[in-house]
């Protein structure tokens, strides 16, 4: 047997350092909200302020986070994988233009719908997605900024809906209905 040569050991260590920068560079540490803010900004937009970046709601799924966040006045969804040295991969990033938006994304626990987006009115209370064959309700929390789910068959098709949207109030009284 031979002995490797040497020339191939001087490129190892160059490799091992680009697999390790490829890594952290797509990857957020969600643990500290500093850090988190800062590899937000630095994924989406590099030249946005750090007063400028907020991150507003999390949802865990099984082993996937979604994180809603907002760069410059837009809306994010970040679909996070597998946790790895304090830090989670973004494996998916979906911007946001308009007030908001439902797909269904498979999750490692099963098929689940997303609803995330802004509430200006704050007196709806849920929303209830029609899809072709089936309906969906999804509460809302208290809040502006919205991060919701509800779990869907697992025939359903993964991505984004063509449904009509009805919002109500607590009291089940009609206040707002549209499509996307």
């Amino acid at each position: 047997m031979r002995k490797p040569r040497k020339k191939y050991l001087f490129f190892l260590p160059i490799a091992v350092i680009l697999v390790l920068i490829y890594y952290f560079s797509i990857t957020v540490n969600f643990d500290n909200e500093k850090l988190a803010k800062r590899g937000v900004r630095n994924l989406i937009d590099k030249s946005a302020n750090m007063e400028d970046v907020y991150i507003l709601q999390s949802i865990n799924l099984g082993k996937e986070k979604y994180t809603l966040v907002e760069v410059n006045n837009k809306l994010f969804l970040l679909q996070l994988g597998d946790k790895l040295f304090n830090r989670r991969k973004v494996t998916n990033i979906n911007s946001l233009f308009g007030s908001a938006r439902a797909q269904v994304f498979q999750a490692s626990v099963g098929k689940y719908l997303i609803y995330y987006g802004r509430v200006e009115n704050p007196t709806i209370k849920y929303v209830i997605v029609n899809t072709v064959d089936k309906k969906y309700r999804i509460n809302f929390s208290n809040t502006r900024n919205i991060l919701e789910y509800c779990k869907v068959e697992d025939e359903a098709q993964t991505g984004n809906l063509v449904a009509t949207y009805d919002y109500y109030d607590k009291d089940g009284k009609l206040i707002l209905n549209s499509s996307f």
